[in-house]
């Protein structure tokens, strides 16, 4: 009786717990604070909020004034210690701004001006390993590492001539941080931002790499459909993976990979697929080792945002964003089987973050209408 009871309430549908209109649309993706108590996201009315998880409520809000957008795509990150938040944006038509926010209360501590000639700062910022440097990169090709108490900027790196629109992965020891560049190249820098080696592939690289926790492959994926696992050593291919209904396609893949996650043990590469002009996504199994399939989900709408894990790793939660016709779904990750799917009603529909996941049964995520939603499960 315990186990069929457990059954049930895994594969049911998930309820409402509120939901947010915001003024613009939602592409980044919602943080939560260490407690779970504090959500933080970056919205297209150019505002980084701080809600109250239960209520939906507003804590507090920063704006930097209308020449300062913080940026409607980049996802804000906390620090190590979970008592700041530092956010990317544009400035006006070129130059973007990175900031550091206290987290409990909004107050600004500082910003820093980066010159991303040629175009706005996109990607999303990471913290090092030791919580002491911030990555980021523009539309100019360039890796930025700031200090994270100061706002200093330390180094730039020169990464191609074309944008990256990816947050810089960084290994567990800190020694080496990876970008993908829309010139089809990843790039792996020491942590003096030393070029130690690049990946070609044959199109744009639009996402962010992840690195296995043994530190020793990277996986990305490309638009020319391929998903990838190098070594992070020397940049050396390990193996890549094309979906099926590309290899059986007489012309060039019209799918391409989202940004892939590992599963809690390390053993599988999770990514959606459907990037492209197809509309027919699903999520992927792949073995981390070889690459060899594991298994898939069913055809669902088209996948952009990357997946999420729940706490324990048994669920992946993704969101389709075929513009009307979106359903956030959850895939067992032991055989790819939907478990449910919440469709979202309000125009348009698509979900291009990732989920917020809390571990109390809580999920949070925006989509193009501007509405962050707040589910239980």
């Amino acid at each position: 009786m315990a186990l069929i009871l457990l059954a049930q309430i895994v594969c049911s549908a998930p309820v409402l717990r509120w939901s947010k209109r915001f003024g613009g649309d939602i592409d980044s993706s919602p943080v939560l604070s260490d407690d779970r108590k504090t959500l933080y996201l970056g919205s297209y009315d150019h505002i980084l909020y701080a809600l109250d998880t239960a209520t939906g409520s507003v804590r507090w809000k920063y704006t930097a004034g209308l020449e300062y957008y913080i940026i409607d795509r980049s996802t804000p990150v906390l620090s190590k210690d979970g008592h700041v938040i530092y956010a990317a944006s544009m400035v006006g038509a070129g130059n973007g701004n990175l900031y550091a926010i206290r987290a409990i209360d909004g107050v600004p501590l500082w910003n820093v001006t980066l010159n991303a000639e040629g175009g706005m700062l996109l990607a999303p910022p990471a913290v090092g390993a030791e919580g002491d440097v911030l990555y980021t990169a523009g539309q100019d090709g360039k890796v930025y590492a700031v200090h994270a108490g100061s706002g200093k900027l330390e180094w730039t790196a020169q990464c191609g001539a074309r944008e990256i629109n990816g947050r810089p992965a960084v290994s567990r020891d800190g020694r080496s941080i990876y970008v993908g560049s829309m010139d089809a190249n990843l790039y792996a820098l020491d942590r003096s931002g030393k070029l130690q080696w690049s990946h070609a592939t044959g199109d744009g690289i639009p996402t962010s790499a992840t690195v296995s926790a043994s530190g020793d492959l990277v996986y990305f994926s490309s638009n020319d459909g391929y998903l990838y696992a190098v070594h992070a050593a020397d940049g050396q291919l390990r193996w890549k993976y094309l979906a099926p209904e590309d290899r059986e396609l007489p012309g060039p893949p019209i799918h391409a990979f989202t940004q892939p996650i590992l599963s809690r043990d390390g053993r599988a590469v999770i990514a959606g697929n459907g990037m492209g002009e197809a509309g027919d996504g699903r999520v992927f199994w792949l073995d981390a080792h070889n690459g060899t399939a594991l298994h898939r989900s069913h055809k669902v709408g088209s996948l952009s945002a990357t997946p999420a894990l729940s706490r324990q790793g048994g669920e992946v939660y993704i969101g389709s964003d075929a513009f009307f016709t979106d359903e956030l779904y959850a895939f067992s990750t032991v055989d790819g089987s939907t478990l449910w799917s919440y469709k979202i009603d309000t125009l348009p529909t698509e979900v291009v973050g990732s989920v917020a996941v809390d571990g109390d049964g809580g999920l949070y995520f925006g989509n193009a209408a501007g509405v962050l939603f707040a589910l239980d499960i």
